[in-house]
């Protein structure tokens, strides 16, 4: 069995809501009438079971890149919001759009989705910059991640086993790293690379409530079945 060894390696971030308490004195009667603030969702931490990964492509900014999105996209699916900062800043529209439409496809066949534990589990083998004659404002990035990692309970599964992927990333005029999609490579050995490393969210994730699409937010902002 997995056990998970809890440390302080991670950040702390809120997300930035609209909206405030607004209270209404009435001159003819002690009753208030308040407008429940809406409390800013705290970004999880995130506790690496052996410690942050070290290895010698950790430094690099592209695999840099990959680590934020993966991070940044479990929670969207987590809460099913697909508008946090976090996804804006490290996938592209074309991929964020790709993500939120096969959850929504996956909500609407099964009703809900499963809960992250934690960023999918990776592991990086090869960075390819400007990859298949493309400028050094593009890049490739190889490794395994887990399969089976979200789970109904949100709790890993005792033993992970990888499957190998490339992500293919962008630099924007803002200097800004994004995964724009991927790649399955199921030629790539993983057996030597296992166990992944792997960190959990903290808090724990809990169940979003949404069993219908409707609920979901899109990464324009608006819910689907809203207007644009």
């Amino acid at each position: 069995m997995r056990r998970y060894r809890f440390s302080s390696h991670g950040r702390n971030r809120a997300l930035v809501t609209a909206g405030g308490a607004l209270a209404l004195g009435l001159a003819t009667s002690s009753l208030t009438s308040c407008a429940a603030e809406q409390e800013p969702l705290e970004f999880p931490e995130v506790s690496w079971e052996d410690g942050t990964p070290a290895g010698p492509l950790e430094a690099d900014p592209w695999v840099q890149g990959v680590r934020a999105e993966l991070e940044a996209e479990a929670v969207a699916r987590n809460r099913l919001d697909f508008s946090i900062p976090e996804l804006a800043q490290t996938g592209t529209e074309t991929y964020i759009d790709r993500v939120a439409s096969d959850v929504i496809t996956h909500v609407s066949n099964h009703g809900a989705t499963d809960l992250y534990p934690g960023p999918l589990p990776f592991s990086p083998v090869e960075v390819k910059v400007g990859y298949d004659g493309k400028s050094d404002d593009a890049a490739e990035v190889r490794g395994c991640v887990a399969t089976d990692w979200a789970t109904e309970s949100g709790k890993p599964a005792d033993d992970l086993t990888g499957r190998g992927v490339a992500y293919r990333l962008t630099r924007d005029s803002r200097g800004l790293v994004k995964v724009d999609s991927t790649l399955a490579l199921p030629d790539l050995d993983c057996t030597a690379l296992e166990p992944l490393p792997a960190a959990l969210f903290t808090p724990a994730p809990e169940p979003s409530g949404i069993t219908e699409v409707y609920g979901i937010t899109r990464p324009s902002g608006t819910k689907v079945g809203g207007s644009n």
